[in-house]
């Protein structure tokens, strides 16, 4: 919990920097979706809270995101439900679409995948994860979008959200 707050704690004092010095492209967002683990095991229903801000003067559609997902109906591995609690950073690249409002966003990242539970599908204290966004521009300021991404070794979450843009 100690490392969960910590990241937490670094990465909203990162987001408010950039958004104050208003050079960076700062949003937040949130989603619901499936979190599915193998072997035809029961899935479970989990929550996404993201917050993100583009790194334009590093490499031109390049961001930085933060992301945590939590089960609110807890997966079935081993025939036990599994509470799912993950902090994830995330390099995410922007691929937008010529002549069309949706944009591509691969990401890939580090992952603390064991936060939620000792017993997680997770063996290890830190992973890789990635995944890919498709986003559709409502407004300037709002964004839908749907989301595959895996949370490490056994889960994959498909999730369906928006982003707010400040």
């Amino acid at each position: 919990m100690k490392k969960f707050i910590l990241v937490l704690s670094i990465t909203l004092a990162i987001v408010s920097s950039a958004y104050a010095q208003n050079k960076q492209d700062v949003y937040v967002g949130g989603a619901l979706g499936i979190m599915a683990v193998p072997d035809g095991a029961d899935a479970g229903i989990g929550l996404a809270l993201k917050a993100g801000f583009g790194l334009e003067g590093v490499l031109q559609h390049l961001a930085a995101e933060v992301e945590i997902q939590k089960s609110i109906m807890n997966p079935e591995y081993g025939g036990v439900d599994v509470d799912i609690l993950t902090l994830a950073g995330y390099a995410v690249y922007n691929i937008a679409i010529p002549s069309s409002q949706i944009t591509l966003k691969p990401k890939f990242g580090v992952i603390l995948p064991n936060l939620g539970d000792d017993e997680s599908v997770n063996s290890r204290n830190y992973g890789f994860s990635s995944g890919l966004d498709v986003v559709l521009k409502i407004s300037n300021e709002m964004n839908g979008y749907v989301g595959y991404t895996n949370l490490g070794e056994n889960v994959n979450t498909y999730n369906v959200g928006v982003e707010l843009h400040f």
